[in-house]
């Protein structure tokens, strides 16, 4: 019962919620494409007949919307709410399914739930632990500025072609605001570090700082529409790369305990965040780029000498 219970909570937990903002940058999901995908794995995994699969999709299909309609709710879904539609969606499934297929169906699902309830916790459990030692944050800028600068640039050099030149200008004034908020945060920094910490009006100012950023950053938000084809297409040619970078991260960092005594989740913490909002402050990092080769404190990637260069060419 307590499993069960468990299960349920983390399916509630990780409903996926959906926002007219994070529609706009990454298309959404409905109930329909939820239901095709899902059905295409389980034919792909239970070996499902032509019957079985067009009566698997209509189960998926029927229980996702009722899902969805109890998303669309005020607050979170009640537990037993979810629980009841699962309870469902299962015995219909055991209709369908032979024995053997639908023990295996059982299994897969709640080894899913199970790992994504075990991140969950990992996350709440290491939240503000910090994010390595400082050994481990200078070899990873060491990384970014060898491995991921040079193949990121080349793809930022390649979406300039399809830039109009009067959004090339709107990209070079966002891109001058957040270089002048970085240097003012960094300043503001700077001026109380030695001082045992920010008062609370130097908390006040940094934070009116940070939501009057945000505002002018709005002005990338249609940018970030018109070119976000181009850029998820840019980003899917060098797929291979950005997986092999993120398993370095986490090489570098889960060294912790013999660099700074840094546990792994508390220092992975920034890599494996997820979800629409991040997607979308990683694609507008990528926007502003500088094409000419400038890195965000004015230097330059040495695309000559790096080794992710010497492997590409």
């Amino acid at each position: 019962m307590r499993k069960r219970f468990c299960l349920v909570v983390a399916m509630i937990a990780l409903l996926p919620l959906t926002t007219a903002v994070a529609q706009s940058f990454n298309g959404g999901s409905s109930a329909e494409e939820r239901a095709a995908k899902h059905t295409e794995r389980m034919v792909e995994k239970l070996d499902l007949d032509n019957r079985q699969a067009d009566k698997v999709g209509d189960i998926l299909l029927k229980y996702g919307r009722e899902l969805e309609a109890l998303r669309a709710g005020d607050g979170r879904p009640d537990i037993a709410e979810v629980e009841a539609i699962f309870e469902l969606q299962d015995a219909e499934m055991a209709r369908v399914l032979d024995s053997e297929q639908f023990a295996s169906y059982q299994e897969g699902r709640q080894k899913k739930w199970a790992k994504k309830q075990e991140k969950m916790e990992n996350r709440g459990e290491h939240r503000g632990k910090g994010k390595g030692s400082p050994e481990q944050r200078a070899e990873w800028k060491k990384y970014k500025s060898n491995e991921m600068n040079p193949v990121l640039l080349e793809q930022r050099q390649k979406l300039e072609a399809y830039i109009s030149p009067s959004d090339q200008a709107l990209i070079n004034d966002l891109r001058a605001t957040r270089d002048a908020h970085k240097a003012e945060m960094k300043a503001m920094k700077g001026a109380f570090k030695g001082a045992g910490g920010p008062t609370e009006a130097q908390k006040n100012e940094m934070r009116a700082m940070k939501e009057a950023h945000r505002a002018d950053m709005q002005a990338a938000k249609p940018l970030l529409e018109k070119y976000g084809d181009r850029i998820k297409s840019l980003m899917g040619e060098i797929e291979d790369e950005r997986a092999e970078w993120k398993e370095d991260r986490r090489e570098i960092f889960d060294r912790g305990d013999s660099v700074g005594g840094q546990d792994r989740a508390g220092a992975k913490a920034k890599g494996d965040k997820g979800g629409d909002h991040h997607k979308a402050k990683k694609a507008l990092h990528f926007l502003l780029m500088d094409p000419s080769g400038k890195s965000v404190n004015g230097g330059r990637f040495d695309r000559e000498t790096t080794p992710r260069n010497r492997s590409r060419n």
